[in-house]
């Protein structure tokens, strides 16, 4: 039995892209459920301007369009070794195939690639509901809103919902959608300020200003920021495109917690994107062990499934199983340090963490 990659024979032949070349890449992604915002040229310019990474894009091609299509960026790091990922901070980058039951040709491409680069391993953040005979290295819940029935949209919630909407209506938040850089700049405060109380470094400044220039200056995105008495005390950023839209970060000052902000920013949103003719919301993954957060996404009444990641390791020539990056000792010392230092901390670390 040959090894996924080897002695593979393929129909049509697979090449090697850098989609921020195509002045039309966009445009020629698949019209399907499978192509996302994470396959568009906009974001593999956020990866690769913020972190260095070096974009390979396997694609199969039928005329002008891609028949195939897995996205992967290439991690060299001198902390955590070489690799393929596809795609780093990315929830979920499915493979666009055609005729494949779970990966076929594109997959064994990648894996091909991989050995001759001496890449440690390659993850595949793409698969929902299993479907694979390989186990995952991970499993997360992965939670999308229908947005088609604008008038039931608020009936759908649950109760708790309601009532944190209607009270964040009262303590008078005032919710407002930016495409600004000073609104970005806004958001990454409250993002460095949560993630502090997550045990956890902020993300690099780099990297939303790099969000701002590619993705929400395009206008393929927004930060939506909520008030009070004129201070920005919750914040989140939206990614969309064609007609999906995405929920990719939320942040707030935890001294408001009681005026439920975050509710009503979030309701402000769904609703503009229902009215605005999108399908769906993606509210991203969840970790299993996340009730909370699980909870929070539910009560919006999005519906769950299950997604899955695949890590093959070249030196095992096998799938594996990940451990978590964070976690335990981590996240009390981050916790400690001071939000300067921490912000020093993450724009050091995040490039070795894809």
């Amino acid at each position: 039995m040959s090894k996924p990659g080897l002695d593979q024979k393929t129909s049509t032949p697979w090449k090697i892209v850098e989609p921020q070349k195509y002045g039309d890449w966009n445009d020629r992604l698949p019209a399907t459920v499978g192509s996302l915002f994470f396959h568009t040229a906009n974001w593999a310019r956020v990866l690769e301007e913020t972190y260095r990474y070096k974009p390979l894009y396997f694609i199969e091609e039928s005329g002008t369009r891609p028949t195939g299509l897995m996205p992967v960026m290439e991690v060299n790091s001198p902390l955590t070794g070489r690799r393929g990922v596809s795609l780093p901070f990315s929830d979920y980058c499915p493979l666009i195939e055609r005729d494949a039951p779970w990966a076929g040709q594109g997959l064994d491409q990648v894996l091909a690639y991989g050995r001759k680069a001496r890449w440690n391993y390659f993850e595949w953040r793409g698969r929902r509901n299993g479907g694979s005979a390989h186990r995952p290295s991970a499993s997360y819940y992965r939670h999308v809103l229908p947005l088609d029935q604008e008038d039931k949209l608020f009936s759908h919630l649950h109760d708790a919902n309601r009532r944190n909407i209607k009270k964040a209506l009262r303590e008078k938040i005032q919710v407002a959608f930016y495409r600004s850089p000073e609104a970005m700049a806004a958001f990454y405060r409250l993002n460095a300020m949560t993630r502090r109380e997550h045990g956890l470094p902020p993300q690099p400044y780099l990297f939303f200003k790099k969000i701002q220039e590619h993705v929400v200056a395009k206008g393929m995105g927004f930060v939506a920021l909520a008030y009070h008495q004129d201070r920005a005390i919750a914040g989140a950023v939206y990614f969309h495109f064609r007609k999906e839209a995405l929920y990719k970060y939320g942040a707030s000052d935890a001294a408001f917690q009681q005026l439920r902000a975050n509710n009503l920013l979030m309701w402000e949103a769904i609703q503009w994107f229902s009215q605005q003719g999108f399908q769906s919301l993606c509210f991203g993954r969840t970790d299993l062990h996340h009730e909370g957060l699980r909870r929070f996404k539910l009560g919006w009444g999005a519906l769950e499934t299950t997604l899955d990641y695949y890590r093959y390791n070249f030196k095992q020539e096998a799938f594996v199983e990940a451990r978590s990056k964070v976690s335990g000792i981590h996240t009390l010392v981050f916790g400690k340090l001071p939000e300067p230092l921490l912000r020093i901390v993450g724009t050091v670390l995040y490039k070795h963490m894809g």
